[in-house]
C-alpha cells in the first residue's frame, strides 16, 4: 500500500484522469434500468483516448475495466502472469476487492432511486453511496496508475491548461450525450428517409429532368458523376448509419486485385512481387506484408459478396418496383396523360418521375439501414453517429485551447530531447485534427473539405466517411464504374421504346417493366461495385505494364543497374498506391464494438503520429546539433553528446516505421467502405 500512495502523491500533478468503473454503466444517468450479474473486471484508459466514452461522472469519463486486461496479459503472455493483471499480485487483488465493491455500492444506488424520495433516511443514505462511490473511483484510480503509470499523468496530459480541460470535458459530455439521444430517437429513421431523397433529387433528379425535358437520352449518364461528387451532401443529412465491414472490406479488396493484375505484367519482365499489403493474424494479432496474391487469399470474397448485395443492391430493387408502376399507370389513365409530345403530359410525366424517385430513394435507404441493423452480428456492424456543427464547433475550440498549450510548453528551453519530440508528434496530430474539426463547424465548409478528400492524390491525415471514395483514384473508379452501370438502362429503354406504342398489352408491360429492370438488375446500377473493381483492375494492369516496358528498356540501355532500375521504376509506378491490409474484415472477432466512431478515426491518427514522429526526430537532430556545437569547448562532452544524439534520431525513425505499419492498417481499413450511399 506504501506503493499506492506514492502513486497518490505522484498523481497530483496530473491534468486529468480516468475514472474506472465495472461495465461503464452510470447509473446516475440509468436509475432504475434492469441490471444483470456480471463478473467484476476493468480497464484502464486515458483520458485523452480516442475512444467513445459513453457514460461521465462529474464531467469525468467512466470507461470499463475488462479490455485492458486481456490487452495487459496479451502484452505480458508470459505462463506465470496469464490472467494477471500484471505481475504485481497485491495490486491485482486489491482491484478486484475495489471492483466488486463499486459493484454493490452501484446495485445498492439503483435501489435507493427506487425509493420514496420523502424518506430523509434514504436520502441520507443515497448521499453516503453517492459519497462512497467517488472514493472508490479514486482509488481505482491510484492503482490503475501503478498498473499503467504511461496512462496516468502523461506529458501530454500535463500539458493541458485547466481552460484545455474544461473544454476537452464539455466537447466530451455534449458528444457522448448527443450520441445516446440519437440512438434512442425514432427521428433518425425520418432524417435517414430524408438523405434517401436528397440522394436521389441531386444526381438521379438531375439526370433523368435533363435527359427527358431535353429529349437527350444520354444526358442521364450524369447521374454516374453527380452521384459520387453529391455524396458528402446526403451522408451529412442523416444522423446515424448501420456500417457493413464486409462490404468495406469487398471494395477494399479492390486495391489488392488492381496489385496482383500488374504484378502479372511484372512477372513477365522478372520483377518480383512487392509484399505491399499489410494484414493483420485475426488470431495472433501481429501484423505482416503479404503480396497482392497472398492477401487475396486472406478471406472468404464469396462471404463478402454476398453480405454486400444484401445490404447495399437488393434494396435498389425498390425503384424498379415503383417505376414500373408509374409507367403502367399508362394503361390506367390512357396514354395521352403522360405524353411528352403536349406541355401538359411533359409536366405530368416529369413530376411522376421524380415523386417515384423520391419516394424510391427514401424507402432504399431506410430498408438498407434495417438490413444494415439486421445482419450487423454476423458482420460486426456498427451504428455510428454524424457529429453536428455544433459538436465538431466544440471540439474545435478544445483542440485550439491544446495547440496552444503545446506551442507554449516548446517555447521552454529547458525541455529534454525526448519530450519535445513527442510534443511536436503530438502537435502536427492535434493541428490536422483542428484542421478538420474547424473545417466542419460549418456547411459550406465542410462540404469543401469532403471535397478535398475525394480529389486527395494519397489518403492524408485526415478521416473520411466510409461511404464515400478516400482519394483521388478511388474518385475517379467509383463515376466510371456508376457510369457504366447505367448503360444496360440507357440501352433497354432505347430498344423497347417502340413496344411502347403497340396495340399488344403485353408488348406494352414489356416496355413499361423492362427498362426500370435493366436500370436497377445486374449488369445495371446494382452492379457498380464490380464495374468499379474492372476500373480499377484495369489500372493496375496499365501500371504493371508500364512498370514491366520502363524495367525492359533499363535493363537493356544498362545490365548492370537492371535491380535499381526495375526498383526505381516500380515505386514509381506505385504512386497512386498505398499500403493496404489485404482487404481483410476490419471489424472482425476481435474488434471492440463499443468505440463506434474509432475504426474511422484511428487510421487518421495513426498517419499523423508517423509523420510527426518523423519531423520530431528531425527536429530532435536539430537540437542535438547545436547543444553539441555550443558545447564544443570541452572534446569529451562533445564526443559523448554524439551518441546521443543519434540514438534519439534512430528511436524516432524505429517509432516511426512500428507507427507507419500501424497507420497503414487502420487506415486501409477504416477506408474499405462502400463508395456507393445506399440511396438512389
Amino acid at each position: 500500500m506504501q506503493a499506492t500512495h506514492r502513486s497518490q502523491a505522484n498523481s497530483n500533478d496530473a491534468a486529468q484522469h480516468a475514472i474506472i468503473s465495472m461495465d461503464g454503466n452510470d447509473d446516475d444517468n440509468h436509475a432504475g434500468s434492469p441490471r444483470t450479474s456480471r463478473m467484476p473486471g476493468a480497464t484502464i484508459v486515458s483520458a485523452s483516448s480516442s475512444s467513445v466514452l459513453s457514460e461521465t461522472v462529474s464531467d469525468t469519463p467512466v470507461v470499463s475495466f475488462n479490455q485492458i486486461h486481456r490487452s495487459h496479459t496479451q502484452r505480458q503472455p508470459r505462463p506465470e502472469n496469464a490472467g494477471a493483471l500484471s505481475s504485481h499480485p497485491r495490486v491485482d487483488r486489491e482491484i478486484l476487492q475495489l471492483c466488486q465493491q463499486y459493484e454493490a455500492n452501484t446495485d445498492a444506488l439503483a435501489a435507493m432511486r427506487l425509493r420514496p424520495a420523502d424518506d430523509s433516511a434514504s436520502t441520507n443514505e443515497l448521499a453516503r453511496l453517492q459519497k462512497e462511490r467517488k472514493e472508490l473511483a479514486t482509488r481505482l484510480q491510484q492503482c490503475a496508475s501503478l498498473l499503467q503509470p504511461d496512462l496516468s499523468g502523461t506529458l501530454m496530459e500535463r500539458v493541458k491548461s485547466a481552460a484545455t480541460i474544461d473544454l476537452a470535458n464539455r466537447f466530451r459530455h455534449v458528444w457522448n450525450d448527443y450520441q445516446q439521444t440519437q440512438r434512442d430517437s425514432c427521428t433518425k429513421y425520418l432524417w435517414n428517409m430524408a438523405s434517401g431523397a436528397v440522394a436521389y433529387a441531386i444526381p438521379f433528379g438531375t439526370a433523368t429532368m435533363l435527359s427527358r425535358g431535353l429529349k437527350i437520352p444520354y444526358l442521364v449518364l450524369l447521374a454516374g458523376t453527380l452521384h459520387t461528387l453529391a455524396e458528402p451532401i446526403w451522408t451529412m443529412v442523416r444522423t446515424t448509419s448501420w456500417t457493413n465491414p464486409a462490404s468495406e472490406t469487398y471494395v477494399g479488396r479492390q486495391r489488392a486485385r488492381a496489385r496482383a493484375n500488374g504484378d502479372a505484367w511484372r512477372y513477365l519482365a522478372h520483377i518480383p512481387p512487392k509484399a505491399k499489403m499489410l494484414w493483420q493474424d485475426p488470431r495472433t494479432g501481429q501484423y505482416s506484408r503479404l503480396t497482392a496474391a497472398q492477401a487475396l487469399a486472406t478471406n472468404q470474397e464469396l462471404w463478402l459478396w454476398l453480405h454486400k448485395v444484401v445490404t447495399d443492391d437488393l434494396p435498389f430493387f425498390v425503384f424498379f418496383f415503383l417505376y414500373a408502376s408509374k409507367n403502367s399507370l399508362n394503361e390506367v389513365l390512357g396514354p395521352a396523360f403522360f405524353d411528352r409530345a403536349s406541355p401538359l403530359g411533359m409536366r405530368n410525366d416529369l413530376l411522376a418521375q421524380f415523386g417515384a424517385g423520391l419516394a424510391s430513394g427514401a424507402l432504399t435507404t431506410l430498408l438498407a439501414q434495417g438490413l444494415r441493423r439486421a445482419i450487423s452480428g454476423a458482420t460486426q456492424g456498427q451504428e455510428v453517429v454524424t457529429k453536428s456543427l455544433h459538436v465538431w464547433e466544440l471540439e474545435a475550440r478544445y483542440l485550439k485551447s491544446y495547440i496552444q498549450d503545446i506551442e507554449e510548453e516548446l517555447s521552454k528551453t529547458n525541455l529534454p530531447v525526448d519530450d519535445t519530440r513527442q510534443l511536436r508528434r503530438q502537435l502536427v496530430e492535434v493541428r490536422a485534427q483542428h484542421a478538420k474539426a474547424h473545417a466542419k463547424s460549418s456547411l459550406p465548409t465542410s462540404i469543401g473539405h469532403e471535397f478535398g478528400v475525394m480529389f486527395q492524390k494519397k489518403r492524408e491525415s485526415t478521416g473520411t466517411d466510409p461511404d464515400m471514395p478516400g482519394k483521388r483514384l478511388d474518385t475517379v473508379c467509383s463515376i466510371l464504374g456508376k457510369t457504366t452501370s447505367l448503360l444496360p438502362g440507357l440501352l433497354a429503354t432505347h430498344l423497347c421504346q417502340p413496344l411502347a406504342s403497340s396495340d399488344s398489352l403485353m408488348e406494352r408491360m414489356i416496355a413499361h417493366t423492362v427498362p426500370p429492370f435493366f436500370l436497377i438488375a445486374w449488369p445495371g446500377f446494382a452492379m457498380r461495385t464490380e464495374f468499379q473493381d474492372m476500373w480499377r483492375s484495369l489500372y493496375g494492369a496499365s501500371k504493371g505494364m508500364l512498370s514491366a516496358m520502363r524495367a525492359g528498356c533499363c535493363c537493356a540501355a544498362d545490365p548492370d543497374d537492371g535491380d535499381e532500375a526495375v526498383d526505381a521504376s516500380t515505386d514509381g509506378s506505385d504512386s497512386e498506391d498505398e499500403y493496404a491490409d489485404a482487404g481483410q474484415n476490419r471489424s472482425g472477432k476481435g474488434s471492440d464494438q463499443a468505440d463506434a466512431g474509432k475504426g474511422r478515426k484511428d487510421g487518421s491518427a495513426l498517419r499523423q503520429r508517423a509523420r510527426a514522429d518523423h519531423e520530431a526526430s528531425t527536429s530532435s537532430d536539430k537540437i542535438g546539433t547545436r547543444s553539441g556545437t555550443s558545447s564544443s569547448s570541452g572534446s569529451n562532452s562533445s564526443t559523448s553528446s554524439s551518441p546521443a544524439t543519434s540514438g534519439d534520431s534512430n528511436d524516432g525513425e524505429t517509432s516511426s516505421s512500428s507507427k507507419q505499419e500501424s497507420r497503414d492498417a487502420s487506415t486501409e481499413s477504416g477506408s474499405y467502405a462502400s463508395s456507393d450511399d445506399n440511396s438512389a
